[in-house]
């Protein structure tokens, strides 16, 4: 088996693990988290990734993550990381919505072959019900792909869906408790600043990809974590337009 190149195996922590497991992962390495630089998960998986570089460990980190994602196609990754970049669409064609990479029981940001799709409604097969969704392997779950919001009452009314999937993510353990309850409190905020005469843009967007970076880290195939990805991918390009 040939090994992945220090790219894939930062790119399957930053989306599969989130921080929680992480710093497990990093414990049982025996690599002290806090000693990394970075100051979010990224900047942490980078710095994890040149360590075990650094330090002739990167084969023991790779097995790490092969043993802590066994579905995980790491080979599958890396040709999904050589695509080339989706086109642009032009002035008057709507903006093609985010895909979905189902792989064995973990979902990235793209369309793995044969799952289907229709209009903004992707048939997602194969997902397990290991989060506590009702949905059994082999099962199908249809997934409609929030479009962004064009003004200040939608962005409001998806973020309110938003916070309601997330709550139900935390209740089904689709998110981590500690992490869930603190993006609650990022989107609370974004909907205190929301409702001032002048939100501040930033402090919007910064939020919400607090939110994003929880949400994307999950890297389970739950229903609620499924359908909030998109809409906080949404809600982020929609905060510099609107306000």
């Amino acid at each position: 088996m040939s090994e992945p190149s220090p790219t894939i195996i930062r790119d399957a922590l930053v989306n599969y693990f989130s921080l929680g497991e992480l710093r497990t992962l990093c414990f049982d390495l025996g690599i002290d988290y806090e000693d990394l630089e970075g100051s979010n998960k990224q900047g942490k998986t980078l710095a994890l990734v040149q360590y075990a570089q650094r330090h002739n460990r990167y084969s023991e980190l790779v097995n790490a993550v092969r043993q802590a994602r066994p579905h995980l196609n790491l080979d599958v990754l890396s040709t999904s990381a050589a695509a080339p970049a989706r086109p642009q669409p032009t002035a008057g064609q709507p903006a093609q919505q985010p895909n979905i990479i189902v792989q064995g029981d973990y979902i990235a940001g793209d369309k793995a072959g044969g799952d289907k799709v229709k209009g903004d409604k992707i048939t997602v097969g194969n997902i397990s019900g290991s989060t506590g969704v009702a949905i059994g392997r082999g099962a199908s779950a249809q997934v409609t792909i929030g479009g962004v919001p064009e003004n200040k009452d939608e962005f409001n009314q998806q973020l309110q869906e938003l916070k309601a999937l997330l709550e139900q993510a935390i209740a089904s353990g689709e998110l981590d408790r500690e992490e869930g309850e603190t993006s609650l409190e990022d989107l609370q905020d974004v909907l205190d600043e929301t409702g001032k005469d002048t939100p501040r843009t930033t402090r919007l967007t910064r939020r919400l990809e607090d939110v994003a970076e929880v949400v994307n880290a999950a890297g389970k195939t739950g229903a609620a974590v499924l359908r909030a990805a998109p809409i906080v991918a949404g809600l982020i390009k929609a905060a510099s337009v609107i306000f």
